[in-house]
């Protein structure tokens, strides 16, 4: 079985890294998306995604940035722009 793998859809400095963190604790391959992404991976070992959740259009390009780079979908999404 492949490790499952959540998109944090809103990753800021508090609640979405809090979020990450635990999912990664858990076991969960991690990638965060927000508006100030690297598009590699960050200092936790999260991916970092860039992204702004007022351009709904730019959504599915996260999805397959997280397949590519985990070669598996995202099994869980949070959430959580404001």
């Amino acid at each position: 079985m492949s490790t499952p793998v959540v998109l944090i859809l809103g990753s800021g400095p508090r609640v979405g890294l809090s979020v990450a963190t635990k999912f990664a604790h858990a076991g969960y391959k991690v990638a965060i998306a927000s508006r100030t992404g690297t598009g590699s991976t960050n200092d936790q070992g999260f991916l970092s995604l860039k992204a702004d959740f007022t351009q709904p259009e730019s959504v599915p390009a996260l999805f397959a940035a997280v397949k590519s780079q985990f070669h598996s979908a995202p099994s869980v999404v949070v959430y959580n722009a404001a």
